[in-house]
């Protein structure tokens, strides 16, 4: 039969919850600087993508224009 004092088992269980709680709040900042380095990854991609938009936008304005001074 396996008995513990009654404050060595409650030394035990508060230990425990010390280390789930630690575990818990290590695992809450994980997940929230993954979460804002996938929102920053998004706006990385909004910005090329803008970027790339404008690019475009800039070389058919530059081809109207050579079409304009080969005429």
């Amino acid at each position: 039969m396996d008995y513990m004092h009654p404050d060595l088992q409650k030394r035990i269980l508060d230990r425990q919850r010390h280390e789930a709680e630690t575990y818990a709040a290590n695992w809450r900042l994980l997940q929230g600087r993954q979460q804002q380095l996938v929102w920053l990854d998004q706006q990385r991609c909004w910005l090329l993508c803008q970027i790339g938009r404008a690019l475009v936008w800039s070389g058919r304005q530059l081809q109207r224009y050579g079409a304009l001074q080969a005429s």
